[in-house]
């Protein structure tokens, strides 16, 4: 297997995985999320009036549009992986 082809399977792997967890997170933070920012991170100090408030909004639009970005190397992936397997090349196949 040439590395062009172990790659196409990896990134597909990975974004598929990809994919999924930030759609997993996004829900998380979409629905009452703000304490798994404010309990991870730590960064929010309620008596501080300067501190901002973290945002679960802005952290689950983060998350989308990071998902996005997975969804396209996944299609990208995916395509060059259905170009090989339409091709006839084996993964087996050493040079």
């Amino acid at each position: 297997m040439d590395m062009g082809t172990c790659c196409a399977y990896f990134c597909t792997g990975v974004s598929f995985f990809g994919v999924l967890t930030m759609a997993a997170v996004a829900t998380v933070l979409n629905g009452d999320g703000a304490h798994y920012i404010a309990e991870e991170f730590g960064h929010y100090d309620a008596t501080n009036p300067n501190d901002e408030h973290p945002d679960p909004k802005k952290a689950a639009a983060a998350c989308m549009y990071a998902m996005v970005i997975y969804l396209a190397f996944l299609v990208g992936c995916g395509m060059k992986v259905y170009k090989l397997q339409s091709s006839g090349a084996k993964p087996d196949d050493s040079d």
